[in-house]
Order: structure tokens, then C-alpha cells, then sequence
């Protein structure tokens, strides 16, 4: 093989959306295949080695100690990728680079989109005895290139993933895909769940007869309803502490003190696609299974969307200050570390819970006040709505009756049946794969449990949502995960832009197709927020039932949603 003049680096920062920096220098020729062989027999001294190590370093401002060179005239990688898996198996690279050394600009353009490919499919057969496999549980529903691609860069930069899963609502994040189940080989990767943990829903069965849900009633409620976005005015602690019970037989755990400065936000919903909604039911589809989880037509039910506020933030921020910064990527398990992250997540996800209780007694209460007589389901307004006594206000939790309180961005350490195998869910052969039990640490972000009971899967507020039953024979396909709601098909900046041209009488925005009635006082989360700028979720609940990963139970229409409302006491007093 002759000497290659290197006059061209490109490094790939996976895990980064700026996928290459390119710097130009030149380079003292060398036989790239003799120097990635054996780089001491080539250069007994290290000399032309180091040099370009050195080079590459200063020119890319890097830490990775790692060089693979492109051969023009074979026209693929040469072999050095075992080395650099070896690298990643043993964590020696830390700053998870892969550095491409190019004859030119344009090589270097060519290849890019096969060394991603080449370097991702190395690793997923190399990395452990279970093929790490990436799937999207989709037929129908159309999801954005970048969102597989993030689920690919977890693999590349997640030395101990087995799957990199995406729901049939998967969308881009902020470095990682929402809607997304990754499975690993017990280590915990907390970016992987993101800043909210615990966020998720709580479907609550209302003392508010769906008879009562007309229009004339709903406008009134909306126009009277008030913030129940301030911060209670109450003994904080007490009701962090407070017991009661909410889908479950038992009580919800008392806080602990990590989240102290943060029990203030108990009973707020958040900005975003956090909302609370008014909802009934529109058509049962299943009449055996309804009845058999004790629910009625009679009744409206509220749907809470929301999580742990600044306190699942603080424990991200955390870990990325004292861990992520010094190279930690992750944790691994019966480590000092992996206990504290793990009692801060499982803290951070009874905060949720809490707050979404909290959140249903003060909509409740703002829409039928102290009132104990419903035959109007109107009640009486309480004018001081902020100041709550815990010990009595509380108790209007024992008016409602919380049938389903899951998270959708947490974390579960059990055993479980894993394929042996890369899976495609749109070839046959995946229902006759072969499966072992194997202790996993599963992620979720945006992606609702699939083996813990019936759930809701929302659409936008311009659409229905979904009472489902997850059938957990299939579970292992999805991650043991679902979608957890229609997804985003829009960018919020996009929304936004869009939104103002499409809509210029923005009242249009306060009342859907559906006769949803929208409370919402900030212009912008109503652009953001749009139905337009989600999926169909019809879409994705085909897909997810097309996969044999749910039974649709019954469909809900929304009557009320509240996403946020401007704080008027200090007029009213």
C-alpha cells in the first residue's frame, strides 16, 4: 500500500447534532495499514505517531486518543475498529470521539454517512453477548429522521445499551429522542430520562356527573376558573408529608429532605405540554373489559399531565455538575452513586405524584368550590383559593378516585425477557424470536410503562385520547413501553412561526373542532401548543395495535383544557 498524504481530519462528536468539525492540515505521509497494525514496529519510537496524535488533538480540541484512517484504494475503513470497540468496552474512552483522517474535503464528504454506518453496525455486533439493536415501533406514523438518529447516537455513545427503542410518538430532543425505551445492561444513564422526572398522567374519576357537561356550564367554568399555576399558600412541608392515597391501596411515600427547596412547587402544573383536562367518555369499545376495570360512563374524569417540577431538574443538574463534567457517563450498579441517583429518582418520582394530586384537588375545587351538594356541580367559589389547610383541603382527594397514575420519564431496574437478537417489527420473524431473562435497567422518556395496568394515551387537545390495555405478552417488542401520547410533528419554534401566520385571530385557538374549550392565557404555548403541531394520535394507537401491544378499551373527548391562566387575586382583594 503506498504512503497517504493526510491533508484532512474530520471528527464525528456523536451524541451532538453538529455531526462533523473539520480542520485542514498538513501531515508527513505514512502507511496507514502498517501504523494501525502494529504502530511500534512501524515506528519503533512513537515519533510520527505521537506527532499526529499531537496534531489531531490541538486541531480538534480533543481528548480521544483514538485515529482511524480511510484507505482510498481498498474504498472502506481499514480494520482498526476493534481496537477502538476494545477501547469502548474497557471505558477507556472517555469523550466518545470517532476521528476519520481523509486525503481531502470531498472524501471526507463521501464517507461520512458510511462511517457512521460502518462504526454503528461494528459496535452493535461487537459490544456484548445481546446484539444492541435500534427498532421503532411504527407502520403509519411518520417520525423525523433526526429522532433515529438520536436513538442510534445512544448506542454509539452508551457502552452498556442492549436496545435503543422508539414509540410510534417519537420526536427529536434536546440530544436525546422523547418517546424512546432503552434498555442497558444494568448501568443508569441519567440523561437518559431527562430534567422532569416522574412526569406523567393521573386519570381521575370526578364527582362531576358527565350529564352536567354542557356548554353553557363549561363556559362558565372556564371564565371563573383562576391560576392554579401560583404556589399554595400552606405549611409546604405538612403537605409534602401528608398521607393519602392515590391509585393505589397504599399511601404515597412521604418526601424526603433532597427535594426540601422544592416543595413549594407541590400542586403546580409547569410550563410546556403539561396541562389538566376535563374529559368523558365518548364511545366504549370494549364493554366487558370497561366494566371489569370499574369504569363509568356516568362520571367526567380529569386527565393531569405533569412531574416533579424544578426538583427532577435539580437532580440532572446534579449529577451533570458533580459527574457528567468530569467524564462520568453513567452509573453502575452496587456503586455509592447508583444508590444516591436511584433514591433522588425514586424521590423525585413520588414528588409527581404528589403534585398531581395536588394538582386535581385545587381543579376540583376550583371548579365546584367547598360545595358538598353537586346537584348543579357548580358549587360555591372560594375566594382564597391559594390558602389551603392541609389537614382539610386535602380531604377532597377522598372525593375523587385516582384509576391510574403512571411516569413516563423514569426508570426501572427488574428482570426481564430480552431478545437474543436485532429485531424488526415489520418482518414476521420477530414473533418467533428467542428470548432470555436478564436482569435491565430500562429508560423511559416519554414512553408510557406497558406492563403496570391500563392506560391513557392522550391526544392534542384538538383530538381524542385513548383508554388502553397494554398486552404484555408482546411488551418485550416495545421496550416494555408505550407511546405516550401523539408526539410532536413540529418544533416549537416552528409552531410558533406557523401558528402566528395560520391563526391571526387567536381566540380561534381557545375553542377546537371538538368543542374542546381552552384555558390558556400566554399567546405563545397557544401557537406552541397547537393541535397542528402534533402527530395524529389515531396514528399511533393503530400502530401500537397493529403491533398486538394494546386493546382499545374506550375513546375519551376532551370538554376542558387548562394549560395556564394569569394570576387575578391580587385584584380580587
Amino acid at each position: 500500500m503506498d504512503q497517504l498524504e493526510l491533508d484532512y481530519i474530520t471528527v464525528f462528536p456523536y451524541g451532538n447534532q453538529n455531526l462533523q468539525k473539520a480542520f485542514w492540515f498538513d501531515q508527513e505521509g505514512f502507511d496507514a495499514e502498517s501504523m494501525m497494525a502494529d504502530p511500534e514496529s512501524f515506528d519503533p519510537k512513537g515519533t510520527l505517531w505521537k506527532k499526529f496524535i499531537k496534531t489531531c488533538k490541538i486541531k480538534l480540541n480533543s481528548k480521544t486518543n483514538f485515529a482511524s484512517l480511510f484507505d482510498e484504494e481498498a474504498g472502506y475503513l481499514i480494520d482498526s475498529f476493534r481496537d477502538l470497540l476494545k477501547l469502548f468496552k474497557l471505558r477507556k474512552l472517555r469523550k466518545q470521539e470517532l476521528i476519520l483522517a481523509c486525503l481531502n474535503k470531498k472524501q471526507a464528504a463521501k464517507f461520512t454517512q458510511i462511517t457512521e454506518e460502518y462504526f454503528l453496525s461494528q459496535l452493535v455486533e461487537s459490544d456484548s453477548s445481546l446484539n444492541a439493536g435500534v427498532h421503532v415501533i411504527c407502520k403509519d406514523t411518520i417520525y423525523e429522521e433526526e429522532a433515529e438518529a438520536q436513538l442510534k447516537n445512544v448506542i454509539l455513545t452508551h457502552k452498556d445499551v442492549l436496545f435503543s427503542i422508539g414509540m410510534p410518538d417519537l420526536h427529536p430532543g434536546r440530544g436525546y429522542p422523547i418517546g424512546s425505551s432503552i434498555i442497558t445492561n444494568e448501568v443508569i444513564y441519567p440523561p437518559l430520562i431527562g430534567t422532569d422526572i416522574g412526569c406523567g398522567m393521573s386519570f381521575i374519576k370526578t364527582p362531576i356527573p358527565s350529564s352536567k357537561i354542557k356548554t353553557k356550564a363549561i363556559e362558565k367554568w372556564a371564565k371563573r376558573l383562576r391560576s392554579i399555576d401560583t404556589y399554595l399558600e400552606c405549611d409546604h412541608e405538612e403537605l409534602a408529608n401528608f398521607e393519602f392515597k392515590w391509585a393505589t391501596e397504599e399511601n404515597v411515600p412521604a418526601l424526603k429532605e433532597f427535594g426540601k427547596e422544592f416543595f413549594n412547587q407541590i400542586g403546580t402544573i409547569g410550563a410546556g405540554n403539561h396541562f389538566c383536562e376535563l374529559q368523558v367518555f365518548e364511545e366504549i369499545l370494549d364493554q366487558e373489559e370497561f366494566e371489569k376495570a370499574n369504569f363509568t360512563e356516568d362520571s367526567a374524569y380529569l386527565l393531569v399531565h405533569s412531574g416533579s417540577r424544578g426538583y427532577g431538574k435539580h437532580v440532572l443538574d446534579k449529577f451533570i455538575t458533580e459527574y457528567q463534567q468530569n467524564g462520568v457517563k453513567g452509573f453502575e450498579p452496587d456503586t455509592p452513586e447508583y444508590d444516591q441517583y436511584l433514591q433522588e429518582h425514586d424521590d423525585a418520582c413520588n414528588f409527581a405524584k404528589r403534585n398531581r394530586a395536588c394538582i386535581a384537588m385545587r381543579f376540583i375545587k376550583e371548579l365546584l368550590g367547598d360545595s358538598e351538594a353537586l346537584d348543579e356541580a357548580e358549587g360555591e367559589f372560594n375566594q382564597e383559593e391559594t390558602k389551603i389547610d392541609v389537614q382539610t383541603d386535602i380531604k377532597i382527594l377522598d372525593r375523587l378516585d385516582c384509576s391510574i397514575d403512571i411516569w413516563h420519564n423514569y426508570m426501572e431496574i427488574e428482570e426481564k425477557l430480552i431478545p437474543t437478537t436485532q429485531v424488526d417489527p415489520l418482518d414476521e420473524d420477530w414473533k418467533s424470536c428467542d428470548l432470555i431473562k436478564q436482569k435491565v435497567v430500562i429508560h423511559r422518556k416519554g414512553a408510557t410503562p406497558a406492563d403496570k395496568g391500563y392506560v391513557v394515551i392522550p391526544g392534542s387537545r384538538g383530538s381524542y385520547s385513548y383508554l388502553v390495555k397494554p398486552l404484555e405478552e408482546n411488551a418485550w417488542l416495545s421496550g416494555y413501553s408505550l407511546a405516550h401520547g401523539a408526539g410532536r410533528k413540529m418544533s416549537r419554534s416552528k409552531a410558533l412561526a406557523k401558528g402566528k401566520h395560520t391563526h391571526k385571530n387567536i381566540e380561534s385557538l381557545l375553542k377546537t373542532p371538538l368543542e374542546n374549550r381552552v384555558v390558556c392565557e400566554n399567546k405563545d404555548l397557544l401557537y406552541e401548543e397547537a393541535p397542528e403541531a402534533y402527530k395524529k394520535v389515531e396514528d399511533v394507537v393503530s400502530d401500537l395495535e397493529y403491533f398486538n401491544l394494546i386493546k382499545i378499551i374506550a375513546v375519551l373527548k376532551p370538554v376542558m383544557t387548562y394549560k395556564f391562566k394569569k394570576d387575578q387575586r391580587k385584584n380580587d382583594k
